[in-house]
């Protein structure tokens, strides 16, 4: 964090460097520079040793090709299977040994041997290394590993190596062979050649060694230049640009203070100090115009809240909703996609021996919808207690809002009117969604016909339905939201979904049932968010 300074230091023309307590763009280059030099390095250095590995191989490679080819023609190779045979030695042998003594020392080569492959393993004739307990005798016999085997095979057979030399690269020595063999080509033995890779680790990490220390002198001279640079052309003017924005957002609620710094690096950050200038005039603007907007949405948000607690007041929310009557049990809720919805359900007694129940959607959602919905309630309500059927009711209520309706909007409504002591019902339905009926341990969807929505064409008539329930069947009414409730995936919950989870609750009563298709619609949904309103009511003929 930077140390606070004064106004009256921001205005000098030589202010004080920029003093930090943790953190700084400073440390933050040097971190960012000292990285980058060790990759570097790394980089470099693997570089290096991978191309100084490739010389000394090469090099090793051409010492053990002179060596074999030098020993494979000086070597009679007729006589090798004379002294496989006998396993005599004579002066021709030990002279052999001392050349192989002598060529061995005048390099680093570790051993020397002249070897003949047999089918029980490799048969040593000569061999000089540098370690004398550790050399093969006369008929020494070393066992085939796999690789052995294959290069022995390859090297007797000859017809492809007159003039080449294969090179096996193990854990600490490199290995040369050449055949022995004479004019016509015929190969009697190999010639082999040991170097240890001791040397070559260690001449090796010598120079990465020397190299490194070479780069990271360079480097260093170059960091420190650099660095000096960067927080002459970088860091300071960034450390005055962070005083006085600090200065800027603190003094934004009062308004006493504007953006002031004084930046002549003739580059990007001098632009930007002249960018924070204006950003501050068009941000004080913006806070005062964000000011108002805040203000007016609060207000709008009251106003939807006492709607929505209005809409509430409208529904029937207080359950059981006749404690008296014990022939059915029913319960109903509605949660809307908005503040205020445009979804509503009703009931009420006509008489002593008959219920209405009314389910309806209007189209559209927030204060319009809800202001149409009231509307829409007082006239159905209105109209049944008139004494008229269900289908007069609705055409009657159609034309009224057609005259009316400055929204223009529609709504669908189902209306039945129940007589209690039959469990008869007479309804009829305004393109609203089929009513289910639950029976026999499931529920299915009853497909009355439908009427156009109302409030969209004036003089419709209406068909009147009938339906009759049997003591312990269960109608269930319902808003377009559930069927019609999306999840991230956009699939449906749908009609199938819906039934089938009437039926799993089959048995419940009113209040439980909805619950738990409320429960099974939202889990199917997730946390996609609601686009409609979700309304449902359940009567039970007892």
């Amino acid at each position: 964090m930077i140390k606070d300074q004064s106004t009256d230091k921001l205005k000098r023309e030589k202010p004080e460097k920029i003093r930090v307590k943790k953190r700084t763009l400073g440390r933050k280059i040097i971190r960012g520079m000292i990285a980058l030099a060790v990759v570097l390095i790394a980089g470099t250095s693997a570089s290096v040793g991978r191309h100084f590995d490739k010389q000394v191989r090469k090099n090793y490679e051409s010492l053990l090709y002179s060596a074999t080819g030098t020993i494979a023609s000086y070597v009679e190779g007729y006589l090798l299977p004379y002294y496989l045979e006998m396993g005599e030695e004579d002066a021709y042998y030990w002279e052999i040994q001392e050349f192989l003594t002598s060529l061995r020392g005048q390099s680093y080569i570790e051993s020397l041997y002249i070897v003949v492959p047999r089918e029980d393993g490799i048969v040593y004739i000569w061999e000089s290394c540098d370690r004398p307990e550790e050399e093969q005798s006369l008929g020494g016999i070393e066992e085939y590993t796999s690789e052995t085997r294959r290069i022995t095979a390859d090297l007797m057979a000859g017809e492809n190596l007159p003039h080449e030399m294969r090179t096996v690269r193990s854990k600490d020595i490199y290995t040369g062979y050449t055949p022995i063999m004479d004019e016509d080509g015929i190969v009697y033995g190999i010639a082999g050649a040991d170097i240890s890779t001791r040397v070559l680790l260690k001449d090796f990490l010598l120079e990465l060694v020397d190299v490194s220390m070479h780069i990271i002198l360079v480097l260093m001279s170059f960091m420190v230049i650099y660095y000096l640079v960067m927080r002459r052309d970088v860091v300071n003017p960034i450390g005055k640009l962070y005083l006085a924005t600090d200065k800027l957002v603190n003094s934004l609620g009062s308004g006493k203070e504007t953006f002031q710094v004084d930046i002549r690096t003739g580059d990007e950050i001098e632009e930007l100090a002249h960018a924070f200038e204006k950003m501050d005039d068009e941000l004080r603007d913006y806070i005062a115009k964000i000011s108002s907007v805040t203000a007016e949405r609060e207000r709008i948000g009251t106003e939807l809240n006492v709607a929505a607690q209005i809409q509430a007041g409208m529904l029937p929310t207080e359950f059981p909703a006749f404690p008296e009557r014990t022939e059915f049990d029913l319960y109903a809720s509605m949660t809307p996609a908005k503040e205020v919805g445009g979804d509503f359900y009703d009931f009420f007694l006509i008489d002593d021996d008959r219920l209405a129940l009314v389910m309806a959607d209007v189209s559209g959602k927030g204060v319009p919808a809800s202001l149409v919905m009231s509307v829409a309630k007082a006239l159905i309500k209105n109209q049944v207690l008139m004494g008229v059927d269900p289908a007069e009711a609705l055409s009657n209520v159609n034309d009224q809002l057609c005259s009316d309706d400055e929204e223009e909007m529609f709504v669908t409504v189902w209306l039945g009117i129940l007589t209690i002591s039959t469990g008869r019902i007479i309804c009829a339905n305004a393109g609203h969604e089929y009513p289910a009926i639950g029976r026999d341990g499931a529920f299915t969807l009853i497909k009355t016909k439908h009427g156009p929505p109302i409030g969209i064409y004036e003089e419709i008539t209406y068909q009147t339905e009938e339906l009759t329930l049997d003591h312990g069947d269960l109608l269930f009414l319902y808003t377009d939201g559930l069927p019609e409730a999306t999840n991230a995936y956009r699939e449906m919950f749908g009609e199938e979904g819906m039934v089938k989870a009437l039926s799993d609750a089959y048995g419940a009563s009113p209040r439980e049932l909805l619950e738990r298709v409320r429960e099974t619609a939202n889990h199917f949904v997730g946390e996609a968010e609601p686009f409609d309103d979700m309304t449902m009511l359940a009567f039970l003929y007892k």
